[in-house]
């Protein structure tokens, strides 16, 4: 990493390789931190209507969540971000639609206490969509 070799921060392979994690673990803070930003803005909004784009966005924001979370959050090396990561997934769990739900399972991977609570808030969630779809 040319960066690092400039300002005396070590050379060779290994301190390029070294640059290369520290930079890809910031990254993944970066995101955590914009997700999460952004699940809030939508938790925010008016629910959308079937077939939109805002809920297409909202869907796919679920998605993109809950794949960093299963496959990349273990690297985030603040407990209180990933915690936090985690609450605003979660709280997608609430939005009024299937297809946003069904993106938001793929996230109870992450860990048995995921897990469990998931489960509580599908149970929750299903339950307040039927009684909607029943009305």
């Amino acid at each position: 990493n040319a960066n690092a070799n400039a300002s005396g921060g070590g050379s060779g392979p290994e301190a390029d390789a070294a640059a290369d994690a520290a930079a890809v673990v910031a990254g993944l803070v970066g995101m955590c931190r914009s997700l999460g930003v952004a699940a809030q803005h939508v938790l925010q909004a008016p629910p959308a209507e079937g077939g939109s784009e805002e809920l297409e966005y909202a869907r796919r924001l679920t998605e993109c969540m809950a794949s960093l979370a299963t496959n990349h959050l273990a690297v985030v090396p603040d407990p209180a971000l990933r915690a936090a990561f985690l609450e605003a997934l979660l709280g997608l769990t609430k939005y009024p639609s299937l297809a946003v739900l069904g993106a938001a399972v793929l996230a109870a991977r992450i860990t048995a206490t995921a897990k469990i609570w998931m489960v509580f808030r599908l149970s929750r969630t299903m339950s307040a969509i039927l009684q909607v779809q029943q009305t």
